[in-house]
């Protein structure tokens, strides 16, 4: 989703989805997936939104940093962690197609 920030500058938001295979506590293998929300600011934004179509494995190429951010709602100051990628490239990886069972080769 493409739009424009408050400053008037060009944001496309990306949602990111992350999946990590693990063992459990009974030895089964468990996979945990997180949603994750990839802001992308200024002119390559637009380009972004328009190359990667929606579903698209991605491959992202960046620098992550952590930090937290701390904003007053309802009286209350919340604090909440926050990793950031300020992005190089962003771009679709090929998805292989399945072979058709039983087709000739």
């Amino acid at each position: 989703m493409t739009g424009v920030s408050e400053s008037g500058g060009l944001v496309t938001r990306l949602s990111i989805v992350t999946q990590k295979r693990c063992r459990s506590n009974n030895g089964s293998w468990e996979i945990k997936t997180q949603l994750h929300t990839c802001v992308v600011y200024g002119g390559r934004s637009a380009e972004y939104a328009a190359r990667i179509p929606v579903g698209a494995m991605v491959f992202i190429e960046g620098e992550l940093s952590y930090g937290e951010c701390e904003r007053e709602i309802g009286g209350l100051m919340v604090k909440w962690p926050v990793a950031e990628i300020v992005v190089s490239s962003i771009s679709a990886i090929p998805q292989r197609r399945k072979a058709e069972s039983g087709a000739a080769a």
